[in-house]
Parts: C-alpha cells; sequence; structure tokens
C-alpha cells in the first residue's frame, strides 16, 4: 500500500475546520440568546412602567374625589370659596390664609397661594376593603368562577396621593379672594420605587360652586354634616403637617 504523507495534513484541517464551525454556531446561539433576554427585560421594564404609571393615575383620581368632597363639605352653602382657603390654612398651621404650602417644588408663593386639602394619603383598595363580603356568587365580587375568593387580588403598593386647591384667575387680582365662584383642585398621584425615582401624574379639575346644585352642602352630609341652609357640622380629617 503506497505512503501518503499528506493524509493526516487533511485530516488535521478538516478537524480544525469543524471546530471553528462549532466556535461560530456557539457564539451565534449565545448572541441570539442575549438579543432574546435583552428584549424580554425591555418589554418587562416597559409593563412595569406602564403599570405604575396606571396606578399613579388611578390614585390622582381617587384624590380627586375625596378632594371635592371635603372641599364641598367645608364651603357649604357659601357662594365663594373664601372660607376654603381660611379653613385649609387654620388646618395646616392656624395662620388662616397665610397657611398656604410653602414647599420646594411647588409653584405655590404668596402671590398665587396653594392650599393642601389633605397630605400624602395611601391609596387602598386592598382585600377586604369596599367589597361586599356578603356575596358569595362565581364572578361576582372577587369570587373566581369557582365562587372562591381569589387569593392574588392585586394590592397597591406604595401607592399615594395629595390633594390642593387653589384661586383660578378671576377678576379679583388677588389669589385669596374668591369673586367667581371657582378654584382648582388638583390632586397628585405618586407610586414609589425602593431606590428609583417616583412615577407621578397630576389631575386638575376646574371646580364651579353653583350654590344649591347636589344639595348645596350634600357633601356635607355624607361626612356627617348639615343640608342645604346649615353650616357644615361634621368631623373633617385631621393630620399632621
Amino acid at each position: 500500500m503506497p505512503n501518503h504523507p499528506y493524509a493526516p495534513v487533511r485530516s488535521r484541517a478538516r478537524r480544525g475546520f469543524t471546530l471553528l464551525l462549532a466556535l461560530g454556531l456557539i457564539a451565534m446561539i449565545t448572541v441570539t440568546v442575549m438579543v432574546a433576554l435583552r428584549a424580554v427585560t425591555t418589554e418587562s421594564n416597559l409593563q412595569a412602567h406602564e403599570r405604575r404609571a396606571r396606578e399613579a393615575f388611578f390614585a390622582a383620581e381617587a384624590g380627586m374625589a375625596e378632594g371635592r368632597v371635603i372641599v364641598q363639605a367645608i364651603v357649604g352653602d357659601n357662594q365663594q370659596y373664601n372660607g376654603v382657603f381660611e379653613e385649609l390654612g387654620n388646618r395646616k398651621d392656624g395662620t388662616g390664609l397665610s397657611g398656604y404650602v410653602t414647599e420646594a417644588g411647588l409653584p405655590s408663593t404668596a402671590a398665587k397661594p396653594w392650599y393642601q386639602v389633605m397630605p400624602w394619603r395611601d391609596y387602598q383598595m386592598t382585600r377586604g376593603t369596599g367589597v361586599d363580603t356578603g356575596v358569595s356568587g362565581a364572578n361576582l365580587e372577587i369570587n373566581g368562577p369557582d365562587g372562591v375568593r381569589i387569593n392574588d387580588y392585586p394590592e397597591p403598593l406604595n401607592v399615594h396621593y395629595r390633594v390642593f386647591v387653589v384661586d383660578d384667575a378671576d377678576a379679583d387680582p388677588s389669589r385669596t379672594v374668591d369673586t367667581n365662584n371657582q378654584i382648582w383642585i388638583v390632586s397628585v398621584g405618586e407610586v414609589t420605587t425602593p431606590g428609583g425615582q417616583p412615577y407621578r401624574t397630576i389631575v386638575r379639575s376646574l371646580v364651579t360652586n353653583e350654590n344649591g346644585v347636589g344639595g348645596g352642602g350634600g357633601y356635607g352630609t355624607k361626612l356627617g354634616g348639615g343640608s342645604n341652609g346649615s353650616a357644615y357640622g361634621g368631623t373633617m380629617p385631621t393630620w399632621t403637617p
């Protein structure tokens, strides 16, 4: 049998090509996996951002609803909101119209004072809160298709809201004197994240007081106040300034 001195060289060349091909395939698979993981991470971050933004919006809406009730309870049967500014200032530090918010980051100044309706308050909608416990049917309240309580009912964590009022730019140049029966109610919803920036949503509503609409002081009745023709006599929310 003739001797072929070049056969081992060809075998080594084939083995070298196979090794390079395997390394190339491994590198390609690695890059594909890394791109897929990056896409999944990005999508997860976007969904988390969207969820927190919605939570902040819902919290701001809840604060707006509660703030309107409190403001209406204070104004009672009065036409103007002047008494609201003074009452909220007194509840802050007992200085009446001078008791506006003076915190950095808020556009509250002596020329355009913002009065705090309520401080930061947790947005709570957890199991057992606002749920009719007498309902046991399936797909009602927080019961599943089998009629059993859904244990993973979502609970908002680190969700808060805060509410302010500020006089609108009416004919009177003073922003502590209401002459057109209108004010702005500003509600801020916030979701805090450990070690990260908070997510905030601001909702504003220009409220017009039409005495007698909705029962005038009727909103106050929900908080224990009087009906039309009587001043609010209920218990207002208390807080530490």
